[in-house]
């Protein structure tokens, strides 16, 4: 899939315009919101990245891929954002930060 070549070669903004499109074309296709969610994640833009890979956890709750990048995007978050969270995805962010 393009999307994760141009993610794995840093092209982050290139990836994003990718998997909008991608979202929008086959919202149903996972791989698209997922890299949609990592690429917004490398981008530091994670208020974006959360809302994405938490989509893509919702399409696919077992989803190792979706679920680790999520669980790295609310580490990244600052403490005081843990706040706002489900006690699960709290859970998630606290066990990924130890």
């Amino acid at each position: 899939m393009l999307s994760a070549t141009l993610l794995l070669s840093g092209k982050f903004d290139e990836a994003r315009a990718i998997c909008k499109e991608g979202t929008r074309l086959y919202p149903q296709e996972i791989a698209f919101v997922t890299n949609l969610g990592i690429a917004h994640k490398n981008l530091q833009d994670f208020d974006a990245a959360v809302h994405w890979l938490r989509q893509s956890v919702a399409k696919s709750p077992n989803n190792v891929n979706s679920l680790t990048n999520l669980a790295a995007t609310l580490q990244a978050l600052p403490k005081t954002r843990l706040d706002g969270l489900s006690p699960t995805e709290r859970t998630k962010a606290e066990t990924v930060k130890s």
